[in-house]
């Protein structure tokens, strides 16, 4: 080859061929990292949420409060109101469903580990079965 000729030397580009420049930054906090920019500091929203309480846990208080102060609505009320209460109620109800299936699955999840470790090890399941006992 002629290296001082390398610049004459033809590029052919095929489909799918060719640099490809890619940005990889893993992200490891999912849940944590969902705040957009711009909306508020983010490093805030990090601490409070690891520190303080989910947003779930946030929401849940909120909704509480909002319901109780709406137990307080006059009756003469419009509809408008009764309905947007109502719905907060039916989104609560929701939720609270939810969280009782998931926590269900969660039984029957640990139910069927004990059950295979049973079979598996017995006496790794007495120590574990004692190690929650003591705790």
């Amino acid at each position: 080859m002629f290296p001082w000729l390398f610049f004459w030397t033809p590029v052919f580009r095929y489909p799918y061929s060719g640099s490809v420049n890619q940005h990889i930054q893993p992200q490891t906090d999912w849940f944590v990292n969902n705040v957009r920019p711009g909306a508020g500091v983010p490093d805030i929203e990090r601490a409070v949420v690891r520190r303080v309480a989910s947003y779930g846990t946030q929401l849940g208080k909120l909704t509480d409060a909002v319901l109780v102060l709406a137990e307080q609505l006059p009756s003469g009320a419009d509809a408008t109101q009764k309905e947007a209460v109502e719905d907060l109620r039916q989104l609560q109800a929701q939720v609270k469903t939810v969280k009782e299936e998931v926590r269900s699955d969660h039984t029957t999840w640990a139910r069927e580990a004990l059950s295979r470790l049973a079979e598996d090890d017995p006496k790794a399941l007495a120590a574990l079965l004692a190690e929650f006992r003591e705790g």
